[in-house]
């Protein structure tokens, strides 16, 4: 999943910083800490669909998918095996 935590990170660096990115660990909870607001959210989303070709379903956007960068890495890589 390494490769996939790389990927997430960079993303999270596009939308929202690389000063945020680098100052959060894979496990950190995005909302609870507050690194990324609701629209940042919707960026990473499109991203996912756009950079990785991965479709988001309303029911996939949960905490348990896009709450830390680890979630999403394991929710990206669910996703490709998937297809």
């Amino acid at each position: 999943m390494a490769d996939e935590i790389t990927e997430v990170r960079q993303l999270l660096a596009e939308v929202a910083g690389n000063e945020t990115a680098d100052s959060i660990g894979d496990d950190d909870l995005f909302f609870e800490d507050r690194v990324i607001d609701s629209l940042h959210l919707v960026a990473i989303v499109d991203r996912f669909q756009t950079q990785f070709g991965i479709a988001v379903g309303g029911s996939e956007l949960s905490p348990q998918n896009f709450g830390s960068i680890a979630a999403m890495a394991s929710f990206l890589r669910s996703k490709r095996q998937s297809a």
